[in-house]
């Protein structure tokens, strides 16, 4: 009845002339239109789009309000592309006008809702920080639980459920007036609970947001959909089934075939419960029509192992490979993904934080100017009282004062050295925890799931002999690259955390030589590279482990860039109490831009002849432990030509 009646509204609204409306009119008919984006966004769209081609262009507050409109209305369509583009139009149109931040930070609101669903968490995460800086600045407190409310939400789609727990655990204890925002803090909360496996929590929250709406109320899609999983997990499958046909009746009825996915995907895992495979398999061909229809990684890795699991139940072999290799596609570019965004989400923190630091910062000095400007109102006022009695007291006052400020600059100076100092620390920690993320979440876990993958294939007997012949090449070389990448990663992670000890002694570095060469003679030969070093005896006095690594990743650099048939030679040189190791080759060579950051903290990689991956570890790890051992280490590289990689080790007393 409510949605009918809204209707009539808006049919009422649309058939007035809207060219002849005067500034209240378009204000009313905004706010009525508001109301139909949840229930009918097509005709919002029809509406808004109207009352934006006769706003004047100088009524900045209702043409911001109007492209937010459009853009929700869009949004709920799950039309993200032009979502995103009315909303960024409404904030150009404020650019340059500070009278309007508030709204501009409610279009950085909606915006940054519509990356997060669009799963770009990293520019989720920066409209969101925009939109609280401004509230900060306004202190509508409101505005700020909500725009936490959402930062809280980003997090769950990162994964961060702790972190998501303790945002809304604290929004839970607080004073909400907005009802809207009340109603979210349960769903959540029922979301986390469910993540963490906490069922029972998980619907003592869902309870609480029912005994809010109407069941009938198409923004509970989202909780029946959860609703779904949790008696999944409890095994109530009928109460499972009846959650999910909510959900989807809602997502059809708006329209929205990238929101249907999950609840259809739910439906075929209960229907493949009940050994209802036909009817699950019609149901799937729907799910993935949806996902290839959209760019939605998620969707694509939900709807692809569903085939993939069908396929398996009809023992059809071929299609279960054929099925597996793309499941596995999308599952790699989703795990890359997932971990470029928490990088995102550390940054967006640390920026965020560095912010807040400076805010603060300006506050402390605002007060103490404040402060001072107080003291003298005061000093002045006396002084006009008792000018003829007092003007010794008056001096000796002023001198005070003049202390006072020169105390708090001083304590204030602290302060800025402390925040400083403290920043530096942040982001050096953050500089390494960002790229251990990044490496073990994708360069380690990817060549893994290669090797899980096929060992699976071995196992059901899916995998021809000629796909094995295939894929064990392949695997083989992931699993060295894997295998060197750990031992550069567990030996850099302890030099960052100034966990190593040099432990020097007296050795024969042309016997390094040698081993390494031996170690990578499969490697030099399957490239049909020539390899040539020093066999004279050279003592020198150094960490034996460390210049045997640093030796190991230089010449694997060089056989990873080098093309076949090229040369890699070591080189030395005696200079004073050093020598000086020269490893060269003919091979790819670096751009000039890259080197004078190429053994910086900067992880610089790229792929080698062949398509080989690396992770920029090696030549920074090669600077620590040559560094360490008193000596130094550069490059020099022509791009076509090859590249010298110099380093010096002390020689033996």
């Amino acid at each position: 009845m409510r949605r009918l009646v809204l209707l009539f509204i808006f049919i009422f609204i649309a058939s007035l002339n809207v060219s002849g409306q005067n500034s209240a009119s378009i204000s009313s008919q905004l706010k009525e239109t508001r109301s139909l984006i949840y229930y009918s966004p097509d005709s919002a769209q029809t509406l808004l789009k109207e009352l934006i081609s006769v706003i004047p262009k100088d009524s900045l507050t209702q043409l911001a309000t109007a492209k937010n409109y459009l853009g929700q209305a869009y949004f709920y369509k799950g039309d993200y592309v032009h979502a995103i583009t009315e909303l960024s139009d409404g904030i150009t149109i404020l650019d340059g006008h500070e009278a309007y931040q508030l709204e501009k930070a409610g279009l950085y609101k909606t915006l940054g809702a519509v990356y997060g669903t669009q799963g770009n968490y990293l520019e989720s995460l920066i409209q969101f920080f925009e939109a609280r800086k401004i509230y900060s600045n306004s202190n509508s407190i409101d505005d700020l639980n909500s725009i936490l409310n959402n930062i809280g939400i980003t997090y769950i789609q990162l994964g961060d459920f702790e972190g998501a727990l303790n945002i809304f655990e604290r929004l839970d204890t607080l004073q909400i007036d907005s009802p809207r925002l009340k109603a979210a803090i349960p769903v959540n909360l029922a979301s986390i609970y469910y993540e963490l496996g906490d069922y029972q929590n998980a619907s003592i929250q869902i309870d609480r947001v029912l005994d809010n709406f109407d069941n009938e109320d198409s923004r509970l899609a989202g909780i029946f959909y959860l609703i779904g999983n949790i008696r999944y997990s409890e095994g109530d499958y009928d109460a499972a089934e009846k959650a999910y046909k909510k959900a989807l009746n809602f997502y059809t009825d708006q329209n929205n075939e990238l929101a249907q996915i999950k609840p259809l995907v739910g439906l075929c895992n209960i229907l493949i419960t009940k050994n209802q495979i036909t009817q699950a398999e019609s149901l799937a061909k729907k799910a993935l029509r949806f996902a290839d229809k959209f760019e939605g990684l998620k969707e694509k890795v939900l709807a692809y192992e569903l085939q993939l699991h069908l396929a398996e139940l009809r023992n059809d072999d071929s299609k279960a490979l054929e099925y597996y290799k793309i499941f596995h596609l999308y599952s790699d570019s989703l795990s890359y993904s997932i971990a470029n965004e928490k990088i995102g989400k550390m940054i967006a923190e640390y920026e965020y934080s560095e912010r807040e630091q400076n805010l603060i910062l300006a506050q402390q000095q605002q007060q103490i100017e404040s402060d001072a400007k107080l003291a003298r109102q005061r000093i002045i006022s006396r002084a006009a009282i008792i000018i003829g009695i007092l003007a010794i007291v008056i001096i000796l006052m002023m001198l005070k004062n003049g202390s006072d400020r020169k105390k708090a600059n001083q304590q204030l100076e602290a302060r800025n050295k402390i925040i400083e100092d403290k920043a530096e620390k942040l982001d050096e920690a953050n500089k390494i925890k960002n790229r251990l993320f990044s490496i073990i979440s994708h360069d380690l876990r990817g060549p893994l799931s290669s090797l899980q993958g096929v060992l699976t294939l071995i196992e059901k007997n899916a995998a021809s002999e000629e796909d094995l012949h295939e894929l064990l090449p392949l695997l083989s070389e992931n699993f060295n690259n894997t295998s060197m990448m750990l031992t550069n990663l567990l030996n850099w992670s302890r030099s960052q955390m100034e966990g190593f000890k040099v432990d020097k002694e007296e050795f024969d570095l042309a016997k390094v030589f040698k081993a390494k060469h031996a170690l990578l003679q499969h490697k030099i030969e399957e490239k049909e590279l020539s390899f040539d070093y020093p066999n004279e005896p050279l003592p020198v006095y150094a960490d034996k482990n460390m210049i045997s690594l640093v030796v190991q990743n230089l010449v694997s650099n060089s056989i990873k860039f080098s093309s076949s048939g090229g040369v890699i030679k070591i080189d030395t040189k005696l200079q004073g109490d050093f020598v000086q190791v020269s490893v060269c080759d003919r091979g790819m060579g670096i751009p000039e831009d890259v080197l004078p950051i190429l053994f910086d903290n900067q992880f610089y990689s790229s792929k080698g002849t062949k398509g080989e991956q690396g992770t920029g570890l090696g030549l920074i790890l090669c600077r620590d432990f040559v560094e360490k051992n008193g000596g130094k280490i550069h490059v020099e590289s022509t791009v076509g030509k090859g590249t010298k990689i110099h380093f010096t080790v002390p020689l033996a007393p």
